[in-house]
Formats: C-alpha cells, structure tokens, sequence
C-alpha cells in the first residue's frame, strides 16, 4: 500500500513538473512572439515616420514660393503727411509677403515726375507707381507701360466695390477699353485763411462772391496780400477757374463744356475769365503771381505774408507736416469757395476730383504682375482709404 501510495505521490510529482515545463514552453513562445511584435511594431513606427518626414519635406518644396523683386516709386517722401499712412501699409504688404522684395523711391513730386519722363522715354517703369489722371496718358497705357486692369478688379469684388462710383472712369481712355489706373486719394478745393489775421483786419469768412471782394478789400487795408496763389504754376489758374465756373454754371454746363458741347467761346466761360481778371485787378493776389510757383504759394502762406491759400483737401496735410510752423494748423480755418448770389442753385456745388493714383506696370514676369497688384490692392483698399487725404 505504501508502495501504491508512493507511486501516487511521484507521480502527481511528475505530472506538476510536466505541467511546468509545458508553461514554461509556452511562456518562452509568448515571450518570443512580444518580442517579435514589439519589434514589428517598432520597425512599423519607424517606417511610418520616415515616410511622414518624407511627405513633410515634399509638401514644403511644393509649398515653397518664388521669391519676387519689385519696385515702388511715389511721391511721399519721409517728412511729407502722408508718409507715415504709405509707410505702414508698405511694412504691412512686406509682412503679409515675406518672398516679396520692394525696391522703395520715394521722391518729391517735382522730381519725381521728371525722374518718370526719363523712365517712360526709356520704357523702364516701376511696377507700381504714383500717377495722375489725364488724357495725355493714353499713350502709356497703348504702350503697356501702363497695365489694363479690369480682370483684375473683376476678380475681386470687395477691392473694386471700395472705389467711390465713377472714379475709375479718370483712367479710361478714348478708343480703348479698360481702366488703367486707380485712385488713391480724392480732393475738393476751396479756401485756406489765416483766422488771427482776419481778426487783426476785421472781416470774416465770406460766403458770397461780393463778400469775397470785401475780404480782398480789408486785407489790402491792413498791407496783407490777401491771397497766396501760384500761378506759375498752371494747374492752379485751372483749379480756380473751374471753381468759379461751376458756381456760375453747375454740373451740366462743365459737363457740356467738357465734350465741347459748349465753347470757351460762350458766355459762361467768358463770364468766368472776367471774374478771374476782378480777382487779379482787385490786387488779391499781389504783383506777382505769375512768377510764383506752387512751393512759394505755401511759404508765402506759412510765413504769414499772405492771409488765404487756394487749394485742395491735401492741403490739411501740409499744415501739419514737418515743414509747417509748429501750431500753425490752429491758426487756420477754411471757407468753400464762394457762390454767385444771383446763381444760388450752384451754391453748395464743389469742384474736386481724382487726385494722387497708382498705376501697375505691364511690363515683368507674371509672378511680379501678381506681386504688383497685391501691392496696389493695399494700397488702393477700402481699409487704406480712411488714412488717406
């Protein structure tokens, strides 16, 4: 029985250790198989990755932009008010395109537009430009100097609906479609007068054309010239005409007079001159306005030799800019350009219009046409609009 008893008990004892092994063997193959699926797995990731860094670095080639050169020239040099507007959208556009370079001229307008003449003789314009409307630059336009760019506004509405309606019609051109320039800035004339002076002459501003005469009288009494004017400069002579001719004859008449429906011949124009010719008899602008250029117009005005200034909306700009008397501005006040009593239907009429634009060039690559209307686009904006004079 012991011996039965024994053989019972080893062999328990061996059936155990079979049982071991057995797990044993079996742990040893789910060991080798983590292994080996650890490793799989590990060799998968690395796979994975590698492709991944591949895909990324083909993604960034096919994403890298081509670097693009273009030049800007206007005429807002450091100094002038409008300066710091121009400045900070340029540094804006620079950030917003980082492969862009631009090449920046910014001149006085007197040298820049002669600096232009040589530029459009040797048909080496920038690709963004200040110009001005009129229809002598048809010629830059049939040149491609001047690029068409009504697919480009056509392509984006908020840019082309920021334009007040009918002022791109200022870069349209007789027998040519297209529009090739677009505003920057807009202008309204009337006149500029020094309020401390006035009250050393004792007059105030005047709002019919008899009551401009009386001005003109009071100041001459005090030894004042009444008003800064320089007629050397003829776009001046030209301001003050129409000014007065709207006032004597409206929209309709300037429109009329415009398409040579009426001519310089006719009564309005004739009355206009000799309105003009009361002004210079009346001595309201000195003795020598003819040899008075635009420049010597605003020292006159800022060095108080004069009381009153003939200009547009950009004049503001001026009178706060580094050239101006410290405080000046707050001597000045303004007066719409006085109306004819016995024409008071044209009373609250101003003449204005298109002043400072930019043009594209036609000329370059497509990647720097691109780069150049981005340009304009910002500059032209609705958002850039409320800065500008």
């Amino acid at each position: 029985m012991l011996f039965k008893l024994g053989g019972k008990v080893k062999m328990k004892k061996l059936l155990v250790l079979l049982l071991s092994f057995v797990l044993v063997l079996s742990m040893v193959g789910c060991k080798d198989e983590a292994v080996e699926a650890t490793k799989s797995a590990s060799e998968t990731e690395e796979v994975a990755e590698k492709a991944t860094e591949e895909d990324r670095e083909e993604a960034l080639a096919e994403e890298e932009v081509e670097q693009v050169e273009i030049s800007l020239a206007m005429v807002y040099p450091e100094g002038h008010a409008q300066y710091p507007v121009i400045r900070k959208l340029v540094d804006e556009y620079k950030a917003e395109n980082p492969n862009v370079t631009v090449n920046e001229e910014m001149l006085p307008s007197a040298e820049f537009q002669d600096k232009m003449l040589i530029n459009y003789a040797s048909g080496s314009v920038p690709n963004v430009f200040t110009v001005w409307p009129g229809a002598g630059n048809k010629v830059y336009a049939e040149s491609n100097q001047w690029l068409k760019l009504d697919d480009y506004l056509a392509a984006d509405a908020d840019w082309n609906g920021g334009f007040n309606p009918g002022v791109l019609d200022a870069f349209t051109f007789d027998g040519m479609d297209g529009t090739y320039g677009l505003p920057f800035g807009m202008y309204y004339v009337g006149f500029y007068y020094n309020k401390e002076i006035f009250e050393k002459a004792g007059v105030s501003a005047p709002a019919t054309w008899a009551d401009l005469l009386e001005v003109i009288d009071g100041l001459n009494a005090i030894g004042v010239q009444p008003i800064s004017f320089g007629a050397n400069d003829a776009w001046r002579s030209g301001h003050l005409f129409n000014s007065i001719f709207l006032k004597q004859e409206g929209i309709e008449g300037s429109k009329a007079l415009a398409s040579r429906e009426r001519s310089y011949e006719s009564d309005g124009v004739i009355n206009s001159f000799e309105k003009l010719i009361e002004l210079v008899d009346r001595n309201a602008f000195g003795e020598s306005y003819f040899g008075t250029g635009y420049a010597e117009e605003i020292t006159d005005f800022f060095s108080e030799k004069t009381a009153i200034r003939f200009s547009g909306t950009w004049t503001i700009g001026e009178l706060t800019g580094a050239d101006a008397p410290e405080g000046f501005a707050d001597k000045v006040g303004y007066f719409a350009v006085p109306y004819f009593a016995d024409k008071p239907e044209h009373k609250d009429i101003w003449f204005g219009g298109v002043n400072d634009s930019i043009a594209v060039s036609g000329e370059g690559t497509k990647a720097e046409i691109e780069a150049s209307i981005l340009l304009a686009k910002k500059l032209t904006s609705s958002a850039a609009a409320k800065n500008v004079y």
